[in-house]
Parts: C-alpha cells; structure tokens; sequence
C-alpha cells in the first residue's frame, strides 16, 4: 500500500522546505529569542525598586526661622532620614528672619548657605527659602523641595515642635501584618502562610488564561491558512499536470497521498518545534538576566516566573502534553485540506473545496471568541471535548495545567482518534478520486465507496 512511501516525502519535504522557508524559520527563531528577554530586562529595568537620588542643594548649613511652633526643634535629626546628598547638613535655629539675614551676611561660607522659613499662611503651613546673593540659586532651592516633598511628614512634624524622639519615630517604617481571625490568636499572619502566593498566582495565571489561548490560536489560524493551502495545491498537482497516470505505475495513491501530506505536517511541525523553542529560551535566558541586573525589581512578569513552580503551571509534563495536543490540531485541520485536494481535479477547484478546512477554523475561532475564552480565561468544559476547538485553546490551558488529568486525556483521546479517522479518510478518498476525470460526482457514491474501498470503475463514479 505505502509502496515508494520514502521517496515521495523526501521529494515532497525538499520542495517544501525552500529558501523562503529557511529564511523565515531562522528569522523568526530568533526574533522569538531576542523579544522575551528585550521585554524582560525592559520591563525588570522599569519595575525595580531603586530610589532615584535627588540633585543635591549645594547648601552645607541651612538656618531655620520656625514661625508657627514656640518650640525649638533640632533640624538635624532630618539627617537622620539618610537621602543621599542630604545627610550631612547643618541646621540651625533662629527666632527672627532678621536674625538668620544678619548671620548669613556675616558667615564666612554664605555662598553654601541659605534660610528655610515656616509660616502659617491662609490657615496651612507655608515654607519659604532666601537664599544668599551668591552661590545657591533658584534651581538649588528647588532640589530642596523636592527634598521637603519626599518627606513631607518629618518636615511637618518637625515644624509643629515635636521633639527629636518624635521625629525618629516618624522616620522609623511602620511594620504591619494582617491576619485571619483565627490565625490572630494563634499569632500567625497570612504572609506566613502561602495565601499571598495563592492570591497572586490567581490573578497571574488569570491573565495567561487571556493571552496563551489568543496566542494558540492565532499561531495555528497561520500556519493552518498557510499550510493548509499549499498541501491542497501539492495533492491535486499530478491531477491537474496528467501525471497521475504515469506516477501510478510505482507509487500507490496512499503512499503518494501520505508522503505529500506528512511533507507538509513535519515541515510545519519543525517550524512550530524551532519557534516555541526559542521562545521559551528566550524567557528563561531573559528571566535570569533580569534578576541578576535588577534583584530587586517588582516587575510582574519576573513575580509570575517566580511563583509558576508553586502555580503548578509550565510543568514539564504539561508542556509536552500541549504540544502534542497542538500538533495533532494541526494535523486534524491538514488532514481536512488533504481531503480538499482529494476532491478537487484541477488547481482552481482546490480554491472552492478549500472552505473543507477554513469553515471548521473560522467557525470553532469564532465559537472560541464569542464563548469568552479570550476575554476572561475561562472556558466551557464541553470546549475541550470539540476536537475542532480543543485543537485551539487545549494546549495552552494543559500548558498552564488548567485541565484536569481526565479532561486532558479524553481531549488527546479524542483529538488522536479523530484525526487518525480523516487521514484514513483523506487517504482513501485520494484513492478513490486519483483516476476520476469528468462531471461533478454523486456524494452518495463517493461514500459507498470509500467504505467499500472499491475504486476500479471510475466510470461508475459519473452514473
């Protein structure tokens, strides 16, 4: 039956893996591995936790005119904050803002110093700064505000005449727990328990939910239009040339069938195997360079990579699993556009016969979309049992180990049986059609035959 099998997939696999193919599998393969890690680093980069240092004031000593508090407060203890390029200044307190002038004019470095006032003005706190007729200017001063922003509460506090043990306690971070009412009398918060990470994985994988299944969907939507198309073409090619008769003498229809149509799943698969490849290297090698230049970063992809072993998703055995699920997807759909070449004589039937296989895509894309699997991650149960739209949204949800383990396996059940019935089909209704040249056939014969496997009086095919 499979008679020259090796000599038609060679010869099919050559012609498919062209120049054009190679350039696009490479370019692709690494444009995969370059943008997760860009988007890593990027985002890792935007996300950590580093305080930016404020430009320094250039003044080594500040006099303070505290007009709204009749209480002296040492100002040093603002050192105490430790803001880089202002942890090393002297304060001192003056009653009157003549008395700061005066003293300013008469200082040695009165370049390097200027006066901070506090006032009540329209019932709030004002502050002003004066600054010497040399040395600090404008923009100095507005470096110091953006000091006084930061740390607006020890300015305040400051100002109102609490005293330096006050203003260390406010400086001092506040430290918080938060329990369950149970978990109170027992003395144990719930960042000791592993809620948080519940929590978080939640709303993470939530979000996958969303963009695996989009992702899945638009990569097999591509590759099914592009190689659904061109093993259609290849299929009804001897047809249309009249080189049918002539092949037939040492190839058999099945094994010409065959090796046509594994050409094009096993070129598609190495593209598929080459693209997820890189792009989970490109993740992994992006997610440790992440961590190591920015330790301390908050991005939330860095969070998700994170946590995803105690997710339970991205498992080894799950990745495998959805692959394999994508690739008999695949394949369910090919084997749809074999059977369009099978039916078709001539190269421009093949582009009305090709709705085989681009209805069923459009249709399950649709029922996919509109049944919110897109929208909000979830997806209906009986989904994973329709072959045509487990073949879409199944392997990222078994990736994310979103599935149950009898769920899993009565998709791949069913998705494997299927497909292995409509490649027997395709094959045997190339058979059958591989000589029939003439009218439009009756469908009621074509069928009795294919079950019958009788395909030697074509000529019957017309009655």
């Amino acid at each position: 039956m499979f008679r020259n099998f090796g000599s038609v997939f060679r010869f099919s696999f050559k012609n498919t893996v062209t120049r054009g193919y190679k350039v696009l599998t490479i370019s692709m393969t690494l444009l995969l591995l370059i943008v997760p890690i860009l988007i890593m680093v990027i985002g890792s980069s935007k996300n950590k936790e580093e305080k930016s240092a404020i430009d320094e004031c250039k003044a080594q000593e500040i006099y303070i005119v505290n007009e709204i508090s009749d209480k002296e407060v040492d100002f040093n203890s603002l050192n105490l904050i430790g803001e880089e390029n202002y942890s090393n200044i002297k304060y001192t307190n003056f009653a009157t803002v003549a008395e700061a002038m005066t003293a300013m004019k008469n200082a040695n470095n009165r370049e390097e110093i200027f006066i901070l006032g506090f006032r009540i003005q329209n019932d709030k706190v004002n502050s002003y700064i004066i600054v010497p007729d040399e040395g600090i200017n404008k923009k100095d001063a507005a470096n110091y505000y953006d000091f006084m922003d930061k740390y607006a509460g020890p300015f305040i506090v400051s100002a109102l005449g609490i005293d330096q043990k006050g203003v260390r306690q406010l400086m001092t971070s506040c430290e918080y727990d938060t329990y369950h009412a149970d978990g109170f009398a027992e003395g144990k918060s719930i960042a000791d328990t592993d809620e948080n990470e519940k929590v978080e994985a939640d709303g993470i994988l939530k979000l996958f939910k969303s963009v695996l299944p989009f992702l899945c969907v638009m990569v097999l939507y591509v590759m099914i239009l592009s190689y659904g198309s061109s093993t259609a073409q290849s299929i009804v090619m001897e047809k249309s040339s009249k080189l049918m008769d002539t092949m037939l003498v040492s190839v058999r229809p099945e094994a010409l069938c065959m090796g046509k149509f594994l050409a094009s799943v096993v070129a598609a698969i190495i593209q598929m195997v080459s693209w997820i490849a890189a792009l989970i290297c490109g993740f992994v090698i992006g997610t440790k360079m992440a961590t190591s230049m920015h330790p301390n970063s908050h991005s939330k992809m860095l969070a998700f990579f994170k946590y995803m072993g105690s997710m339970g998703v991205f498992k080894v055995h799950n990745i495998i699993i959805g692959f394999v699920i994508l690739m008999f997807g695949f394949i369910l759909y090919a084997s749809l556009s074999v059977i369009a070449g099978a039916v078709s004589s001539t190269r421009e039937q093949v582009a009305s016969a090709s709705t085989l296989f681009i209805m069923p895509l459009i249709i399950a894309f649709f029922i996919v979309l509109y049944g919110g699997v897109l929208v909000n991650g979830e997806a209906p149960t009986w989904m994973f049992f329709v072959p045509f739209t487990s073949a879409l949204i199944g392997p990222a949800y078994v990736a994310l180990g979103a599935t149950s383990i009898m769920t899993t396996l009565i998709m791949l059940g069913i998705l494997v049986v299927l497909t292995v019935v409509l490649i027997i089909l395709s094959g045997r209704l190339y058979k059958v059609m591989s000589l029939y040249k003439g009218n439009k056939i009756k469908v009621g014969k074509v069928m009795e035959l294919l079950f019958t496997g009788k395909n030697n009086e074509s000529k019957e095919l017309n009655s």
